[in-house]
């Protein structure tokens, strides 16, 4: 199984990115691994130092190789797995919502649901971070040399990150509020902030905060509270309602949940309240 590993971001980086993950496992060809991909709106940079491996489309089972160093986008519905094969070894950059933007200059709207090259963002740059990561001795050396590129990010960025949906995450992230209390305590239209949160974070308020409830919902089962429990917690209307919602987003109701939950909730259940500056 997998072996993760995590690291905070220096303080320069700290208001653009969440923290800095390595993930590692070794997987024989003779037992393929596939771990389903599903919501989460977290910006990731990823860079693979290990065995290459594949994607697979739940629609019609085609696979495709993960680039060694790619742009991940927000995930809105569940759409894809991994199928692992090898010694695996992935560096995953994790973004706060609404920061990517202010830091590539990339409407994040052009990356909901897709994963692209990192030369797609980075242009020629990307070769040559690319290799440095895949040829540092160790994972140290590796999380130094992507801050260092980061940071002569941030000091040629050409925006900043928007105060407005700083104070509305934080809202989201608190508990349950509805889209029209957070932007009338913004002072400003439903319409508005949605165009804000589809150009910025690359989806509605609305659906945000369903996968934000999700991935709540995925730790709880994980700490194996009731049907009941995550009902009441999450503010679900019943438990019909969460379990359709459950299903849109995992494919299958909770009770039939059989995947590897160890990984899920590393990267969806430990999603903490955004930092704000």
């Amino acid at each position: 199984m997998f072996k993760f590993i995590t690291w905070s971001p220096n303080d320069t980086l700290a208001r653009y990115v969440k923290r800095i993950c390595f993930y590692e496992g070794s997987f024989p060809e003779v037992s393929r691994y596939r771990q389903p991909v599903l919501p989460y709106v977290i910006p990731t940079l990823e860079f693979l130092y290990g065995d290459r491996f594949h994607t697979v489309h739940v629609a019609d089972g085609k696979t495709n190789p993960v680039t060694e160093g790619g742009v991940l986008g927000p995930i809105t519905r569940y759409q894809l797995d991994l199928d692992f094969v090898g010694e695996i070894k992935n560096m995953a950059v994790e973004f706060w919502p609404h920061s990517f933007t202010a830091l590539f200059g990339v409407p994040m709207k052009e990356l909901t649901d897709r994963a692209v090259p990192l030369q797609d963002i980075l242009g020629r740059a990307s070769n040559e971070l690319v290799y440095d990561i895949r040829q540092a001795q160790n994972n140290f050396q590796r999380k130094k040399r992507l801050e260092d590129f980061l940071c002569k990010q941030i000091s040629s960025a050409s925006t900043q990150n928007d105060h407005q949906l700083s104070q509305a995450l934080h809202m989201m992230h608190q508990g349950d509020v509805r889209v029209e209390q957070v932007a009338r305590k913004l002072g400003i239209s439903d319409r508005h902030l949605e165009k804000k949160f589809q150009l910025v974070i690359g989806v509605t308020p609305k659906r945000y905060m369903q996968i934000l409830r999700f991935n709540r919902a995925i730790a709880m089962l994980k700490r194996k509270c009731s049907m009941l429990d995550i009902v009441v917690e999450l503010g679900y209307h019943d438990q019909a309602h969460m379990i359709h919602e459950f299903k849109q987003f995992a494919g299958s109701p909770p009770s039939k949940y059989k995947s590897n939950l160890e990984f899920e909730s590393f990267f969806l259940g430990s999603q903490q309240p955004v930092f704000f500056q």
